[in-house]
C-alpha cells in the first residue's frame, strides 16, 4: 500500500507460498529493499516488492522470521530463524552470503528476534525461543539465557519479544508468552505485568516509538488487542477481535497510527 493502507496491491511475484514474515529495510527511502519469509525460503526485493529474487545458502525450508541491523544501510547485516532445520543464521552482505550463529543457543527452535537500537554500540540481540529468552551482546557469536523470573506456557517457549526504542539507555524490554514479562535491566531479572490482562494467550507485542514519554505498549492475544500507558502497570481492551501481528507508525505519537491483522484481514487505527 502506498496510501497508507486505503487500497493494497499484492507484490508476491515470483513466489506463492505461505509469507511468515516481511522486513522493510530501515534505510527503505533509498534502498527499497524488502526481504520475506516463507514456508520455502527467503526472497528479497531492491525494487519496492515489485520483483523478487530468491536469497541462497539458506536452503529452502521455512524462515520464520527475519530481523535487520539498525545500521543496515552501512553495515548490511540481518539475521534469519530458520524453522525445520533450526537455528539463526547472519548475513553481513545483505543476504548474499549466510553463516550460522548459535554457540551457546541450546533452543534451536526461534520465534522472534529483537536487535537493540543500538546496536551498533552494544552489539545486543534478544531472541524467543520455545526455552526461554536468549541475549548475545557480540552480535550473535555467542547466547547466553536470560530467564529469571520469566514466565511462559509449556515450559518457557516465548512466542514474542520486544525492545524499547531507548533500551540502549533505560535497558526495557517485554517478552510475551503466557501473559506478558517486562525486564528493566536488560533481562537480568524479568516481573510479570498483567493487570488488567483478561486473556493471557499473547501472540504479538508492539511498543510506541515515543515509548520514552507515551509508555504505550500494545498486546495481542488471542483474546484481542489490549493497550498499556504506563508501561504496563495495566491493560485496557481495545477490542474484540483482532490478535495481531501489530505494527506502529514511525510518527505514532503526531499521527496516532497504528496497523493491526486480524485473521486475513488488516485493520487500522488512527485515535
Amino acid at each position: 500500500s502506498t496510501n497508507a493502507g486505503v487500497t493494497w496491491t499484492a507484490v508476491n511475484t515470483p513466489w506463492t507460498c505461505g509469507c511468515y514474515t516481511v522486513v522493510i529495510s530501515p534505510n527503505y527511502a533509498v534502498d527499497q529493499t524488502l526481504f520475506a519469509g516463507t514456508n520455502i525460503g527467503v526472497f528479497k526485493s531492491m525494487d519496492g516488492g515489485i520483483t523478487w529474487t530468491t536469497v541462497t545458502g539458506l536452503g529452502s525450508t521455512p524462515a520464520f522470521f527475519l530481523a535487520f541491523s539498525p545500521e543496515y544501510a552501512t553495515d548490511q547485516t540481518l539475521f534469519v530463524g530458520k524453522l525445520l532445520t533450526g537455528g539463526i543464521f547472519k548475513s553481513t552482505d545483505g543476504g548474499t552470503n549466510w553463516i550460522a550463529v548459535n554457540t551457546g543457543l541450546i533452543a534451536l527452535y526461534s520465534l522472534e528476534m529483537s536487535i537493540s537500537p543500538n546496536y551498533s554500540i552494544d552489539r545486543t540481540i534478544f531472541v524467543a525461543t520455545d526455552a526461554g529468552v536468549y541475549k548475545s551482546t557480540n552480535g550473535g557469536a555467542t547466547w547466553n539465557a536470560v530467564n529469571s523470573g520469566l514466565q511462559g506456557v509449556n515450559g518457557l517457549q516465548i512466542v514474542s519479544i520486544s525492545l524499547s526504542p531507548d533500551y540502549g539507555t533505560d535497558q526495557i524490554l517485554f517478552a510475551g508468552s503466557w501473559g506478558v514479562s517486562k525486564s528493566t535491566n536488560g533481562a537480568a531479572t524479568w516481573t510479570s505485568v498483567n493487570s488488567g490482562l483478561s486473556n493471557l494467550q499473547v501472540l504479538c507485542l508492539a511498543l510506541s516509538p515515543n515509548y520514552s514519554i507515551d509508555q504505550t505498549i500494545f498486546v495481542g492475544t488471542w483474546g484481542g488487542v489490549f493497550k498499556s500507558t504506563n508501561g504496563g502497570l495495566s491493560w485496557t481492551a481495545m477490542n474484540s477481535g483482532l490478535s495481531g501481528p501489530l505494527v506502529f507508525s514511525p510518527n505514532f505519537a503526531k499521527d496516532q497510527t497504528i496497523f493491526a491483522g486480524g485473521g486475513t484481514v488488516v485493520y487500522k487505527s488512527i485515535n
